[in-house]
């Protein structure tokens, strides 16, 4: 039996967790967004080797850590363990003025508007933000 090939090349397909529309590059943003969440993730990733072998029977330094975790380096994990800051990504967090539950509020409220055939200008929208 003969192989089909896909209509759609394979460099072309998106994972289900992507951001966007499909078929679309994504934006810088997005890359930069997805990179940061990745560099968080490996770092929390080392902090936990490093906990785990600190307390077990081979102790491993932070040299080694950073050997087997590529793109940490010992410095921001010894700042990381030793909890002397927040993440930027924590900091960020705190700068927020809505909610999450607040942000989908007002998408929802957008979004109708939107499909209804009157699409908000950003002004309108930044009043409805601040009123919530």
């Amino acid at each position: 039996m003969r192989k089909t090939t896909p209509l759609v090349p394979l460099f072309l397909t998106w994972p289900s967790d992507s951001l966007g529309m499909p078929f679309k590059p994504l934006s810088n943003h997005v890359k930069k967004h997805k990179a940061n969440i990745a560099n968080e993730n490996r770092l929390h990733q080392a902090a936990e080797a490093y906990l785990t072998a600190k307390n077990g029977p081979d102790k491993l330094s932070f040299q080694k850590i950073e050997e087997r975790f590529p793109g940490v380096k010992k410095s921001i994990l010894e700042w990381y363990i030793n909890k002397k800051g927040t993440t930027m990504m924590e900091f960020n967090a705190t700068k927020q003025k809505l909610s999450q539950i607040e942000e989908h509020v007002l998408i929802n409220f957008i979004s109708e508007f939107t499909n209804h055939g009157f699409p908000l200008k950003h002004c309108k929208i930044q009043q409805y933000a601040n009123t919530i």
